[in-house]
């Protein structure tokens, strides 16, 4: 066995456990696909905008909904 097998055997099931996953995330990192300008922009293209109308009517209503009374009992 070598050291690093040796050293693995000594952990509680636990924390090999912990290791197992650490070497999963590691190896996803490294398989992961390049990023993709062109992909990302289009993603982005795609998110709504708001005109100051649009949210002129939510300032309103945020308003009057502070000027509303809460019936008391």
């Amino acid at each position: 066995m070598t050291e690093v097998q040796l050293k693995y055997q000594k952990l509680d099931p636990l924390a090999q456990k912990e290791v197992d996953d650490f070497i999963d995330f590691l190896l996803s990192k490294k398989t992961e696909k390049k990023f993709d300008m062109e992909s990302y922009q289009q993603k982005l293209l795609k998110v709504s905008t708001w005109s100051e109308e649009d949210v002129k009517v939510f300032e309103e209503n945020a308003k009057l909904f502070n000027k509303w009374t809460i019936e008391e009992w």
